[in-house]
Formats: C-alpha cells, structure tokens, sequence
C-alpha cells in the first residue's frame, strides 16, 4: 500500500504505521490519550507517532484551554486526503479478496480476524456491518 501511494503522485506520503492511526483520528479531532487506547499503543509511543506525523505535515495537536496537559490530535488537509486515499485502497483489496474467495469465505476469515483482534485488546464484540 505504501509503494502505492507513493506511485499515486502527491506527498506526503505516510509511513506505514501512520495510515491506520490516520484513519482513527475522527473530524473532530481525538485526545492523544484515547488514540493511545483505541491504537493499543502507550501514551509515550503515540506521542512520538504523532510528533513524526505533525512533522510530515498530517496532522497537528494542539493543547486544550481548559487543561494543558491534554493534546487534542486533529487531521490536517493533506492528512485527511490521505486516510481517503488508504481507506479507497483497502476497500478496493477487500472487494478483490471476497471475490477471489467468496462472499461466505471472506465473510468468515473477516469475522475470525476481527474476533482475534479484539482478543488482544481484552475484548469482543460483535463487529459493525
């Protein structure tokens, strides 16, 4: 996915581990704390993350009025065009692959995938449709 967007012209183009957490950043913009946990990453790793990606022009944080402590991570324009741009490639892999293995079988190795990720949080739950 990276080659491929490099291959698609404009920068910036995001490391690898930046694509999922650009798309985990809601419009609104989401605490460093709570990306921290929706990622499963420490505090102190996704701060860094975040620090590279504000660097490279995805997204910028800022620290809340009210509370200093607290930064608010919010997708910049470029940052925004590229979770679009991962979220098209990854729904144009899965069309391929439940085509190429059936709607039945795809549907059972996501639902097995889903549920093994959810393991490694602690949790499961039953994934959106």
């Amino acid at each position: 996915m990276h080659r491929e967007l490099l291959e698609a012209g404009d920068p910036p183009h995001p490391r690898g581990g930046f694509m999922r957490l650009l798309q985990m950043i809601p419009e609104r913009g989401i605490r460093i704390t709570d990306l921290a946990a929706l990622s499963g990453m420490t505090k102190q790793s996704l701060g860094e993350f975040v620090n590279a990606m504000e660097e490279d022009g995805l997204v910028v944080s800022e620290k809340l009025p009210s509370d200093r402590r607290v930064r608010v991570v919010v997708r910049t324009a470029d940052g925004e065009r590229v979770a679009r741009e991962v979220s098209a490639r990854i729904a144009a892999v899965e069309r391929a692959w439940r085509k190429e293995a059936g709607p039945e079988r795809y549907d059972t190795m996501k639902a097995v995938l889903y549920d093994l990720g959810m393991e490694s949080f602690g949790t499961r739950t039953e994934p959106k449709a």
